[in-house]
């Protein structure tokens, strides 16, 4: 079963990611402290991404994104092996903070572009 447990709360709330936070084990509370709270078309290649499942609130995967296309994503973990998710509408989506010279503002730049011509 499926069930979001704390969707009306994130609905309301003004900080989202602080009221998930609120219900995770400290541990991954730790590990989720300088991410940020995203959507599905805020994804870019090489991002560090954490994703809590929403029925449970587990830090189910946590990788490097190698691979999004047609709403599946590819995470690199730890060096090792790439998992493929397709069902991204059941995690809370985390990434790391954006740092100004990341290689995600080019990406960000050059989706702007292309969508402007």
């Amino acid at each position: 079963m499926n069930i979001e447990i704390i969707k009306e709360l994130v609905s309301v709330s003004n900080e989202k990611k602080n009221t998930i936070l609120f219900f995770l084990q400290p541990k991954e509370q730790k590990k989720l402290k300088n991410t940020e709270l995203i959507d599905k078309k805020s994804i870019y290649l090489d991002n560090k991404i954490y994703l809590v499942k929403k029925n449970t609130l587990e830090l189910k995967y946590n990788g490097k994104l190698q691979y999004y296309k047609n709403n599946k994503l590819g995470l690199q973990i730890n060096n090792n092996y790439t998992i493929y998710i397709s069902d991204l509408d059941n995690y809370y989506i985390f990434r790391n903070t954006i740092k100004k010279n990341n290689q995600t503002l080019f990406y960000q730049k050059l989706l702007k572009q292309l969508e402007d011509l």
